[in-house]
């Protein structure tokens, strides 16, 4: 086993999208194939930090959104499979 690195982007903004399970089956296949998860989450998105709270994420860190396409404030949520450490 290596480290395996990928970087993606998911947005299920749809009302009709959201609610449907699809988020958390694409969550739980990530965790099923990684020790630890990392995602930026923007700051003003409450339901999406909620969502990935419910999912065992926890916020690590903050940045003003400059590395983001919105410009926008943002939070980095980490998610520690069993056996991973901070």
């Amino acid at each position: 086993p290596g480290i395996k690195r990928a970087r993606g982007c998911i947005r299920l903004e749809h009302p009709e999208a959201q609610g449907q399970g699809l988020g958390r089956a694409l969550l739980a296949e990530a965790k099923a194939e990684a020790g630890v998860l990392r995602l930026w989450v923007l700051e003003a998105n409450a339901a999406a930090r909620a969502f990935y709270a419910r999912q065992g994420f926890v916020e690590a860190a903050r940045s003003m959104g400059m590395g983001n396409d919105e410009g926008l404030p943002d939070v980095l949520m980490v998610w520690h499979g069993k056996g991973e450490s901070a």
